[in-house]
């Protein structure tokens, strides 16, 4: 009989010195399914280091917790965030959770955290070295997701090196806001609707980055300056292989003007063939529901995609007999913005090879020439 069943508690519970991630994932080993929880050390009395307050850096604002009748009690939970401030936070353990018998294992993953150095010696035996994992199951560990997010809302000022530039604020990057959410929680019928900051959040991505022959998972997060809205340069938290908990940052060349999320969704807003298929939907009981504006990169390029899904709105039926009813979204069509192009079809695949069809056909003029070469200029890389 298994008391405490929600992930996250039970780690807690086993380990209350550790803060624990929001977003525990499962997989599937040997027969099994397990799920992986990324846990910190975290401390505010590290020297010469800045004290931020970790609640800022929350997807959920902290007054959201509590039932508001959108989501259940049991799912706002999962989401609730550290409440206090730190300047020390280090990803050094991985918990594994048996999702059967509820077993919980403790992997260390980084050795020199000298906050988790005290804690093992306090508690010896409830630490289990990486080396002991099976291969299957350290194949599934990723970059940590909240402290991926904590490093990005850091990088955006510290990445500039010069102290005069960074007392300025010269070169001083923000995280971009995230249009579409902006749009979609204006469309809700309640103001506080999904009551998070609406900056672009961090996503999820397989694809090949620049300097790199194959196509590795990573966790991205895009930059623009402080006062545009185009893209400076984005940071990739990269979780395969030997590059596990690599921080790389691209940063694009200041004379190379690549167009940022909030343009991206401006030009998918304003073309007028994708303007007419939504409007056109958007009747007779249905609704288009945008998916995120993802900036991928491609090689030395970067493109903005958007899948289009199309549901049907709840019924007067169901609401009259008390029903939450939701419907099943549909992906119906997928964009890509890339530089001056918006081109929408049905598949990726299709998109993509319409893309390509039409940079080949626009590489007749020398003005496309020069033009596809000045966005295709490599990034200039910084590995940690």
């Amino acid at each position: 009989m298994l008391f405490h069943r929600n992930v996250r508690d039970r780690v807690k519970r086993v380990a209350p010195f550790l803060e624990v991630d929001a977003d525990p994932y499962p997989v599937a080993v040997d027969g099994r399914i397990k799920w992986i929880l990324d846990c910190y050390t975290v401390s505010d009395m590290m020297p010469y280091s800045k004290r931020i307050d970790l609640t800022k850096f929350s997807q959920v604002f902290e007054g959201k917790q509590q039932d508001s009748g959108i989501i259940p009690a049991a799912f706002i939970s999962l989401l609730e965030r550290r409440t206090k401030r730190a300047n020390y936070v280090r990803g050094s353990v991985r918990a594994v959770i048996d999702a059967y018998d509820g077993s919980v294992k403790l992997y260390v993953t980084d050795e020199k955290d000298r906050l988790l150095q005290a804690w093992r010696n306090a508690f010896p035996e409830a630490f289990t070295p990486v080396e002991e994992a099976s291969p299957q199951i350290r194949a599934h560990f990723r970059y940590p997701q909240d402290l991926f997010q904590i490093q990005s809302i850091m990088w955006a000022d510290f990445h500039m090196r010069s102290a005069d530039a960074f007392y300025t604020r010269e070169g001083a990057w923000r995280i971009p806001q995230d249009e579409n959410f902006i749009s979609l929680r204006r469309e809700r019928d309640q103001a506080t609707h999904e009551e998070r900051n609406v900056d672009l959040r961090p996503y999820w991505l397989k694809t090949r980055f620049p300097g790199h022959d194959a196509a590795e998972f990573a966790i991205v997060q895009p930059f623009s300056p402080e006062s545009r809205n185009v893209l400076a340069g984005y940071l990739v938290g990269a979780s395969d292989g030997d590059r596990l908990g690599r921080l790389v940052a691209y940063n694009f060349a200041p004379d190379v003007t690549v167009i940022g999320p909030p343009q991206a969704q401006a030009r998918i807003d304003q073309d007028k063939l994708i303007s007419a298929w939504t409007t056109l939907r958007m009747q007779s009981g249905s609704r288009v529901s945008r998916g995120r504006l993802l900036a991928v990169p491609v090689d030395n390029a970067l493109v903005y995609v958007q899948p289009l899904f199309v549901q049907a709105d709840k019924s007067s039926v169901s609401a009259l007999r008390g029903a939450e009813l939701s419907s099943i979204p549909e992906l119906k069509q997928v964009v890509i913005v890339f530089g001056d192009r918006v081109l929408m079809r049905p598949t990726l695949a299709e998109a993509v090879a319409a893309l390509f069809d039409e940079q080949t056909d626009a590489q007749s003029t020398p003005a496309a020439e020069n033009s596809a070469a000045k966005n295709q200029r490599p990034p200039k890389t910084e590995e940690d």
